[in-house]
């Protein structure tokens, strides 16, 4: 008989899971659930996984009432608590012995839990050990590691093996650089082969070089040749100095000479050094 339970998902990062992994195995059984939750409080579905699996649960208050869902046929125990704290942080500790899940909100410091057996739920007064966060994120590290550097290990997007990965991306790699070293790949969008355009690219340069060292070479935009255009620009550099030390030159967007601005700064300053003056002596008195 299935029974169905109302519930919504929540957010969740699984820690620590992989040591509960097949926990229930270590105790000398397998047991699997089949059961259907939509929307449901935590509590009532693992009540019901209870039922199923004589397995018992110290829940975290801050849990209990958090909405679930999933259908589940004979699915391992393990499995279905990992699905349905999927999108909850979290912590799993599994204890053997009293076949009990102990599963507590990441960084909760709340002084009892919600066990629920499959008789029902009661609060269960009793302090819960500090989580050595340095040790799980180390943990965590490891598991990493361990999951990066075997080649065996599954990528889930696409079901494939790590080093099978590994392989297609040497191929794709080769591929390309054997491309890439053959003159006569076609490149796709002149559909020219690669020693063509090389040969192309290098006259290109050769011409643009040529043009750079030849004084009578015309540049296209001006249709001036090249030393006549470093003439008139050396004669800019000449009257834009002359300008700029000249005190009697024209400031064009005030209309005044540069030493009548420098007059005016200069009496600026006294100003606003008189000012500062006569505040300082007004605060003394």
């Amino acid at each position: 008989m299935k029974y169905i339970f109302m519930m919504y998902l929540c957010l969740s990062v699984v820690l620590c899971f992989d040591r509960s992994l097949s926990a229930a195995d270590a105790a000398g059984d397998t047991p699997n659930v089949t059961i259907e939750a939509h929307n449901a409080p935590l509590e009532k579905v693992l009540q019901e996984v209870a039922k199923q699996t004589k397995w018992n649960f110290n829940l975290d208050p801050d849990l209990a009432q958090q909405p679930v869902s999933g259908t589940f046929n004979q699915q391992h125990i393990d499995h279905v608590i990992k699905a349905l704290l999927h999108k909850e942080n979290h912590l799993v500790e599994v204890d053997v012995a009293t076949r009990t899940y102990n599963i507590r909100a990441f960084g909760s410091k709340m002084p009892f839990s919600v066990q629920v057996t499959e008789q029902g739920s009661s609060l269960l007064a009793e302090e819960q050990p500090q989580i050595d966060i340095a040790a799980l994120h180390a943990e965590e590290q490891r598991i990493f590691e361990a999951y990066i550097n075997n080649p065996d290990s599954i990528e889930p997007l696409t079901g494939m093996t790590l080093g099978e990965i590994a392989a297609i991306q040497a191929e794709e790699q080769r591929v390309y650089e054997e491309y890439l070293n053959n003159p006569d790949s076609i490149e796709p969008l002149t559909g020219m082969t690669l020693g063509e355009i090389a040969a192309i690219q290098a006259e290109e340069q050769r011409m643009y070089d040529a043009n750079l060292n030849n004084p009578n070479a015309i540049e296209p935009l001006t249709g001036m040749p090249f030393s006549e255009i470093e003439s008139i620009q050396a004669k800019e550099k000449v009257a834009f100095e002359q300008y700029i030390n000249n005190p009697s030159s024209v400031e064009p967007l005030t209309g005044m000479t540069f030493m009548e601005i420098e007059q005016v700064q200069k009496r600026e300053e006294q100003l606003s050094a008189q000012q500062n003056e006569e505040m300082y002596f007004d605060s003394l008195q």
